[in-house]
């Protein structure tokens, strides 16, 4: 097993989360006992979500970044979904695109150029 850090972000419908993620193309679970949602979306693509009813989209502040081979590729795959932002080239050589989930949570998503 390869060592990776699974993010894990609070989610005000664990239902909607597992919805969303499953149309950008992740495998998902819902662990109802526990109020927790397991995605993933490969090997090495991992988030975790737990119940946070109360969660503001708004003024939710979690994120993290997710690495990939080609980002125009995967963001042309996601492209129509809502709360997939148009991708970007930056000053420090990366293509780069942000994901915000029905909850706030930010998946930035880049490649190099």
């Amino acid at each position: 097993m390869t060592d990776y850090a699974v993010p894990i972000f609070p989610s005000r419908d664990l239902e909607e989360t597992l919805a969303f993620y499953r149309r950008l193309g992740f495998a998902g679970v819902l662990i109802a006992e526990h109020s927790y949602v397991i995605v993933n979306r490969g090997e090495f693509a991992e988030i975790h979500f737990y119940e946070a009813l109360d969660t503001n989209p708004s003024t939710n502040d979690h994120g993290c970044y997710l690495s990939v081979d080609d980002a125009r590729r995967l963001h042309d795959a996601w492209s129509g979904i809502e709360g997939v932002n148009e991708p970007r080239e930056t000053e420090w050589g990366m293509r780069e695109f942000a994901v915000i989930d029905p909850s706030g949570n930010l998946i930035r998503v880049g490649s190099p150029l």
